[in-house]
């Protein structure tokens, strides 16, 4: 028996940890009538699993093999059951129901042939390119290899080029031309995808279109419906705040919350837009400030496992906004609590305090070791990276006090692929 579930492709064999994604996931089978909607109750399920809660992760395998069926007007089996069945399988043994476990794994025995089906490795690589870069470039493999086996399969070819703009991004490259391009394909191929038709905007827009008219209609779509992950809030607030105005998007996200004022990832990314606006504008009215602080807190509220990042941004927002007895606590507060951080959580909030004791604090010295802090954590973000290019300038500012002891934390911080 565990030979044979060993030898499965689930997500009990992939080894990843997708603890993480909870929120995310809960929003989507809530919000979401997707065409991955059955890879997101299997994953939610190994969630569930994972935080010892059996029951849950059996009613979300469950409900992965209705939804696949469903998708698939009704099919009762097929090869698209295969890494759900690998689940149940594994979830049944675990529960020390070995019959049924092995009722799964003969279910799996009549639904391949030698090598697993296309939708195997598409639900792999679906899964892969939720995380690092190392992850995401497996994906690719997988997507392509799907591909190659069943080139029709349209939400395929677009989540694999969504992958490679996240590529780009974890990169921190450009958007080269050549995927622009394959970026405008993949919109010819799915019209119906949101989040391409955003990024093919942002396209459009760097030839000097104009496309505020076809931009405001598109943000009208979009929120048109609950947001989730999958709406293209990304490249949408992308476009606006490079094409647009984003006070634009704030009003259209204001009149969606109030068609669904009970959508918790509408007043996440509501919030989002406003701290973009405080953060690049200064002067803002009274009234945007405590919008903007009273979202954060309701979804810092609302998420309270995932809510680090709107931690620091609230922080940062008081720190704007001239709140500086408000913004010292809480910077203080998160200090305490970042031993129980992720790296990236670290970096993020080390770097964030720099640049507060730098540029509100005015304290040069103490801002300085804090960006040394966030480069020496042994994991490469956007926090590090940026936070050494400031010691690389400091190292040459003879006049800063700690220019010498900059400059041998530099040559001797490990190079990190």
């Amino acid at each position: 028996m565990e030979s044979k579930l060993e030898a499965l492709e689930c997500h009990f064999t992939w080894k990843l940890n997708p603890i993480k994604f909870r929120d995310e996931l809960e929003d989507l089978v809530s919000n979401s009538t997707s065409s991955w909607m059955g890879h997101v109750y299997n994953l939610l399920g190994f969630v569930y699993y994972q935080l010892d809660l059996k029951d849950e992760a059996l009613r979300n395998f469950n409900e992965a093999k209705d939804t696949f069926c469903r998708l698939r007007n009704n099919d009762d089996e097929g090869p698209w059951l295969v890494v759900n069945y690998g689940n149940l399988a594994w979830l049944y043994h675990k529960l020390g129901k070995e019959a049924e476990a092995q009722r799964y794994l003969s279910k799996i025995d009549d639904l391949m042939s030698e090598h697993p089906p296309p939708e195997v490795y598409a639900e792999k690589a679906w899964n892969l390119m939720k995380y690092g870069k190392t992850q995401k470039l497996l994906a690719m493999y997988y997507f392509n290899k799907a591909i190659k086996m069943q080139p029709d399969r349209v939400e395929w070819q677009t989540s694999r080029v969504v992958n490679l703009v996240n590529i780009s991004k974890d990169l921190g490259e450009v958007i080269s031309a050549d995927l622009w391009e394959e970026i405008r394909e993949a919109k010819e191929r799915d019209p119906a995808s949101v989040y391409l038709a955003a990024y093919d905007l942002i396209r459009r827009a760097k030839t000097g279109e104009d496309i505020k008219d076809e931009a405001r209609k598109l943000a009208r779509t979009i929120f048109d419906k609950p947001l989730t992950k999958y709406s293209g809030i990304e490249p949408l607030q992308s476009l606006f705040k490079d094409h647009l105005s984003i006070d634009d998007l704030i009003n259209v996200a204001e009149e969606a919350l109030e068609r669904h004022p009970e959508a918790r990832f509408n007043k996440r990314c509501t919030a989002n837009f406003y701290k973009t606006k405080i953060y690049h504008t200064d002067n803002n009215s009274p009234k945007v400030i405590n919008r903007s602080i009273s979202l954060h807190l309701e979804v810092i509220r609302l998420y309270p496992e995932t809510s680090w990042k709107k931690e620091i941004y609230l922080a940062g927002i008081y720190a704007k906004t001239n709140q500086q007895e408000k913004a010292k606590q809480k910077f203080e507060e998160l200090l305490q609590k970042a031993a129980d951080q992720n790296h990236e959580g670290k970096q993020m909030l080390y770097y964030y305090y720099a640049r507060y004791l730098y540029f509100t604090q005015k304290e040069r010295e103490e801002s300085t070791r804090y960006y040394m802090e966030a480069a020496r954590i042994p994991h490469k973000s956007f926090y590090r990276d940026q936070s050494i290019k400031v010691l690389e300038k400091i190292q040459h500012q003879n006049k800063h006090p700690l220019c010498e002891e900059v400059t041998r934390f530099l040559a001797e911080l490990p190079t990190l692929d």
